[in-house]
Order: structure tokens, then C-alpha cells, then sequence
């Protein structure tokens, strides 16, 4: 392979198969490995015990992470089993991805398998339909596919990879390193330049700066606490990182100040997590130079490129010679180009690879249009990402089904739950949502059924004055109510509450919203207006006199300012509604049984 790919390679820019890089699990010195036991999920989950009710009509209760019935069929659809692991996989994921609703785990399950049978049936009927054999679906299932393969073959190559303590312990003390710094700050940046002036001719610069703290020039000095680079502000901690011990900053700009400091002492601290950190980036590292070498040998052993048909593609040389040449000039001769510019394979796998092929990649990576004059560099990264890219893709397959990857279980797993993923969003493109439409009286019909909310709550601030004696509460009230003003009753009353004291409410200076009080006050505050006075018993035996010193009174949104909202959210019930009519249909089309005992 020729150096100004590899560099290319190396830069980079090869962006669709780096994103086949496998995901890498969780270092440790005995070697990589990822963690199969659910530990990141609450205790509810870990105890949780299924209801199964078995064909002879016997109910077994099954702990829901359960290895020894993962293969327990929760339901059957057209004879296809959906067992405890599909669901509990599903759940898992939704924990992982903090997908929390407060909704119980049991009624998670049951939706969650009533999904899975939604899918499976929609997968039948879309079978049936031949949405499986169109050339949109046809075409997702075969990038997926590759994808897979190689993720395959990536995933062996990366699975020995090792790194040593020696090598975390080095990274490590380059990533956990804390600082202690003498810092002054100056509000202006000509006094900031006086005193590196100062240090530059022989100054001390602690004294320095504390002769400019002592002349009100500046602020700081003494000997700070240790802070780490993470916690500075990136462009302090890159030059502190640099620094030695005892050099003095250049100036630099933080809000309204300019800072100046001297690096006095530098050390690595103890982080657990810094450290488990440093080993995942070199193990990611280590990785992808791996999986880097591994495509390039792959390319080297199955695909040859004809270099004089390359030729076709010097854009530098074509450029110098059609000078403003544009797009719209340059790719139609290109694309009517069929001479084989690589082949890849042998016999039945052979694939050849036109310069046609190459150059329509690059064309459709044109984004800002082909009626502009072409960049000679834009034009050479293309092309080598398109010929890289459609390399690999195709040696990566040839390799990938002679290792026999397509039909490992792990495989043909992806390419089931990919599968069905696609012909459910065709099946709900094509066949659940054409038709419906939202009569506007029906969208009218929500909002005034909702109309709360879209309601804005009455907000209130309130002056409160706290009793612990009901008779000196109401004796306030009455005279506030009296057109007394708040702060002389407040400076002639008795009995009033200490402000420490427990579970007294806290009113004075904040807007608070009417719901967010106590019930009963809440209900005494409706329709509240300015200068309004409550008596309100609290718990604890604690009394208040209310006054309302502001309000915003309840408003409620026109339905046609949320007439747009009010629509998705009626549209996506209609499509819910017609997917649920359809699973009914289905059902009574595939036969379908449901082995998970109900919990309502």
C-alpha cells in the first residue's frame, strides 16, 4: 500500500470503518473482558421473580436474570419462542440507557414483551407483504451486514490486546497531576505587565506581587491550595502542565481580571478512577492501531489496485491542467469511466471496482454542490477515503465469510433484531401510518380536555409572619387585614416563631408557584390578588400570618398558539391506536401465545 494512503489512514479520515471499531470493555491487568452479569441494576431487578405458566398448565416462578431458564419461552408467535433473555435483555438496555420512569419492573416486562410480540408479528406480515424484498429494506440489511462481518473480525483481533502497569503507571502520572500555584490577579493588564517587567530584571516574585497587592493594584497571593489541572481553566493548566517548578505564566485573561502566576509545587495525587481512565485510553489506543494494521493486511491480501487506471483519478494533474475546472465539468466524464480501477478476491468471490464506482462515492460527498470551482486537497482525501472505504468493505466480507463470522450465533443474532427493526419502521411507514389524519375537532376536543396543561400556575410571593400561639397569628392577621403596614406589625408582635425552628416554611422573597404549597393553604390562595391577607395553622404547631406582596394570576394558552403540539401529540395516539388494531389483526393471522403471567 502506498504511504500517502497509509498516512491518510493514519490521520484518520477513513470515517466509515472507524466507526466499525469494536467497543472495548473495562481494562484490567489479567486481560480484557466484558462483564456479563447485570451488577448495574437496582435490587429490585436482581430479586424480581417472574410468573411462567408452563404448557401442562403449572405456574414457575423464575428469577428474572436467570441463566439457568434464559431459554424459557415467555411467548410464541408462529411458533417462533420469545424467551426470558430477549426480555430481560431489553430491560437491561433500557436501565443502562437511564430510560427510568417509575413505572414497576413487573409492568415493564409485560410491555416489554408485548413489544417483542408486536415485532415478531409485524416481521411475519411484512414477510408476507414482501417488504423484506424491496430495495430500501435490501440495502440497509446489507450494510448492516458488513458491518456486523467486520465487527466480527475486528473484535478477534482486538481481543488479546494487553497493556502493562508500567505503561497505565506512566499515562497515569501524566493525567493526575495537581499543582499549587501563586496567583495575582491585576484589573488592569498594563499593572500585570509591570510586575513580569519587574521579575524579569531580577525581582522575587512574590514580593513583587505583594508590593502591587499593598499598592491596591492587585489581588491574591500566598501559598493557594493545591488544585488539579482537570479543575483549572484548560489554557492555566496547559501552561502550569509545561511549566517548571518555580517559572513565572505569561498573562492571561479570566473574566475581568488578568492573572499571573509562579508554579511553586507539582505532584501526582491518588484517583482510583484517573487511573482506570489512563488504562481505557491506552487500551482504546492500542486497539485501534491494532484493528488499523489488521485492515491494511487485509487489503494487501485480497485487493489490487491498477495503478495506471488510478491515474484517472490525479485530480491534482487534472486540476493543473483545466484550471476553475467545476464539478458539473468534472464528474461526467468520470462516472461514464468502467475500466476495472481495483479487484478484489479470486473466483467466485472476485469483485472489481470501477473508476465510475470511486467517482461517484466523491461526487456524492460533495455537499456544497458541484457548480463551484473544485479544491485539488477536498478532491484527494475524498477520493482516498472512497477507495479505502469500498476496499475494506469488500475485502472485509471476502475475509469475513471464509472465517465463517456470518454464521456464528452472534451474527445471525444481530441480523434477526436488525431485521426486524427495519420492517417494523417499513411496516409502520407503509402500512400503519398512511391514512391517518386529525380532524381539527378532535384536536380541539384534547386541548379542552387538557387544558391544565397548558396552563400557567398562579405564582405568588408572599411576607410571612410566624407564631407559635394560633391567638397571636390571627390577632396579626386581623391587623394587616386593618390596613396595617407589614413591618410595624411585624416589629409589635409577640410570640413570634424562631427562624431556626424546625419544619417552619420558608415564604419571604421567593416566587413560588400556588400547587407547590401545602394543600389547604394552596386552596385558600386561589385567585389570591396583591395585599391579600391568610391565616394559615401549619404543622408543628406553627401559625401564619400571609401577606401577598406579588402575583401572576393563572393563564391559560389559546389553542391556537398550541395548536402545532396538541397536533403530534393526537397524531402519534391515532398511530399507537392503528398499531394496536394491527397486533390485534395479527394475532388472530399468526397464532400466538402468551406464557408470561399478567400482574393486573
Amino acid at each position: 500500500m502506498n504511504n500517502r494512503l497509509i498516512a491518510i489512514i493514519r490521520s484518520g479520515l477513513m470515517t466509515l470503518f472507524l466507526s466499525l471499531l469494536t467497543a472495548l470493555p473495562a481494562f484490567s491487568f489479567a486481560g480484557s473482558g466484558m462483564a456479563t452479569e447485570p451488577s448495574a441494576l437496582d435490587g429490585e431487578l436482581l430479586i424480581l421473580n417472574v410468573s411462567v405458566r408452563q404448557r401442562n398448565g403449572d405456574i414457575l416462578q423464575v428469577p428474572i436474570f436467570s441463566e439457568k431458564y434464559a431459554d424459557l419461552p415467555l411467548a410464541v408467535v408462529d411458533g417462533e419462542p420469545i424467551v426470558l433473555a430477549d426480555v430481560t435483555r431489553e430491560l437491561a438496555a433500557m436501565h443502562s440507557g437511564r430510560e427510568e420512569t417509575g413505572t414497576p419492573v413487573a409492568q415493564k416486562l409485560d410491555s416489554l414483551l408485548d413489544r417483542l410480540v408486536a415485532i415478531k408479528l409485524i416481521r411475519l406480515e411484512s414477510y408476507n407483504i414482501g417488504f423484506d424484498r424491496t430495495p430500501d429494506v435490501r440495502k440497509q440489511l446489507d450494510n448492516f451486514a458488513l458491518k456486523a462481518m467486520v465487527q466480527g473480525l475486528l473484535a478477534r483481533e482486538v481481543a488479546e490486546v494487553r497493556v502493562s502497569e508500567e505503561e497505565v503507571d506512566e499515562l497515569y502520572r501524566e493525567m493526575a497531576v495537581e499543582v499549587q500555584l501563586l496567583t495575582y490577579s491585576f484589573k488592569s493588564e498594563s499593572d500585570a505587565e509591570a510586575l513580569l517587567a519587574a521579575v524579569e530584571k531580577g525581582s522575587d516574585f512574590k514580593e513583587a506581587g505583594a508590593a502591587a497587592v499593598a499598592d491596591g493594584k492587585a489581588a491574591g497571593g500566598g501559598e493557594g491550595k493545591f488544585s488539579r489541572l482537570n479543575d483549572l481553566f484548560p489554557e492555566i493548566a496547559r501552561a502550569a502542565y509545561d511549566m517548571s517548578t518555580g517559572e513565572v505564566s505569561k498573562i492571561f485573561k479570566a473574566d475581568q481580571d488578568f492573572l499571573v502566576f509562579q508554579l511553586l509545587e507539582r505532584r501526582v495525587y491518588d484517583d482510583p478512577a484517573v487511573r482506570q481512565e489512563a488504562a481505557s485510553r491506552l487500551v482504546q489506543k492500542r486497539s485501534r492501531e491494532v484493528q488499523y494494521e489488521y485492515l491494511e493486511a487485509l487489503i494487501d491480501k485480497h485487493a489490487k489496485v491498477d495503478e495506471e487506471v488510478e491515474q484517472a483519478l490525479d485530480f491534482a494533474t487534472i486540476l493543473a491542467a483545466n484550471p476553475g475546472m467545476r464539478g458539473s465539468e468534472l464528474f461526467p466524464k468520470l462516472s461514464r469511466d468502467k475500466r476495472t480501477l481495483a479487484t478484489v478476491g479470486s473466483g467466485a468471490d472476485q469483485v472489481q471496482i470501477s473508476v465510475a464506482q470511486i467517482a461517484d462515492k466523491i461526487k456524492a460527498s460533495m455537499y456544497h454542490g458541484l457548480e463551484r470551482e473544485m479544491e485539488v486537497e477536498l478532491l484527494v482525501k475524498e477520493k482516498e477515503k472512497a477507495l479505502w472505504n469500498t476496499l475494506v468493505a469488500e475485502a472485509g466480507r471476502i475475509e469475513a465469510r471464509r472465517e465463517g463470522i456470518d454464521q456464528t450465533p452472534e451474527f445471525k443474532s444481530k441480523m434477526t433484531r436488525f431485521e426486524e427493526e427495519v420492517l417494523f419502521d417499513t411496516f409502520m411507514s407503509k402500512a400503519v401510518v398512511p391514512g391517518i389524519t386529525i380532524p381539527e375537532e378532535e384536536a380541539r376536543a384534547y386541548y379542552q380536555e387538557h387544558r391544565a396543561e397548558y396552563t400557567s400556575p398562579l405564582m405568588l410571593k408572599l411576607k410571612s409572619l410566624v407564631f407559635n400561639d394560633s391567638g397571636a397569628a390571627q390577632d396579626a392577621v386581623a391587623k394587616l387585614q386593618a390596613g396595617s403596614d407589614f413591618n410595624w406589625v411585624s416589629a409589635n408582635v409577640e410570640n413570634l416563631a424562631d427562624g431556626d425552628q424546625p419544619g417552619i416554611l420558608k415564604f419571604d422573597g421567593v416566587l413560588l408557584a400556588a400547587g407547590s404549597l401545602p394543600d389547604t393553604l394552596h386552596h385558600d390562595l386561589e385567585g389570591a390578588q396583591v395585599g391579600d391577607v391568610h391565616f394559615y395553622a401549619g404543622e408543628q404547631g406553627l401559625y401564619y400570618a400571609l401577606q401577598v406582596e406579588t402575583a401572576f394570576p393563572s393563564v391559560t394558552k389559546p389553542y391556537e398558539d398550541v395548536r402545532q403540539e396538541v397536533g403530534r401529540i393526537v397524531y402519534a395516539q391515532k398511530i399507537n391506536e392503528a398499531l394496536e388494531e394491527w397486533v390485534a389483526k395479527l394475532k388472530e393471522a399468526y397464532e400466538t401465545e402468551i406464557f408470561l403471567v399478567r400482574n393486573n
